[in-house]
């Protein structure tokens, strides 16, 4: 069995036993069923805890359309990705039509916004983006694989962290 195989058996078995032990939370509504605000507050909300938890300066995040992208690893269009360029001026790229239309919901726009922080981590570690850049190219399910593990290790957290909050603003009110 070529590695190319086993990796795609590993990502399918990883899916699988997210699914098996996802958690519900007392807040996770459909994407298309929030408004603008909401969505742009939880993004920056997981936004700085990903900032916090990385020690990282937070990164711009950014809806956009990314229908006419695509990704090394993949065919066809993307939801999100991290773009770098120098220190300050990388970005992350949620395409949020895409999401809405599929019928995402809260905790997957979190797994999208942890997923596309890892990355921008992992090119921290760099000297330069355009080494990352070139290491990813390179090896793709490396960097991918990364990033569906902090995905599986912190969304449960931040969403437990941001229902915590988002239940404190409605009883305040």
């Amino acid at each position: 069995m070529g590695v190319d195989m086993m990796i795609a058996y590993l990502m399918v078995a990883i899916g699988v036993i997210g699914l098996v032990f996802k958690t519900w939370y007392s807040y996770n509504p459909k994407l298309k069923d929030m408004d603008d605000s909401q969505i742009n507050n939880a993004i920056d909300n997981f936004g700085h805890m990903m900032s916090e938890m990385y020690s990282l300066p937070p990164i711009n995040i950014v809806i956009e359309d990314l229908s006419k992208e695509s990704a090394v690893y993949v065919d066809g269009p993307i939801e999100a990705c991290f773009m770098p360029k120098d220190k300050d001026g990388s970005v992350i790229i949620i395409d949020m039509e895409r999401l809405k239309r599929n019928g995402n919901n809260l905790s997957e726009l979190c797994s999208v916004v942890i997923h596309e922080y890892t990355h921008y981590y992992d090119c921290s570690e760099f000297n330069d983006y355009k080494d990352w850049l070139r290491d990813y190219e390179s090896n793709p399910w490396y960097y991918e694989l990364r990033s569906k593990d902090s995905e599986s290790k912190y969304t449960k957290k931040l969403m437990k962290e941001y229902s915590e909050v988002v239940e404190e603003v409605r009883i305040s009110n």
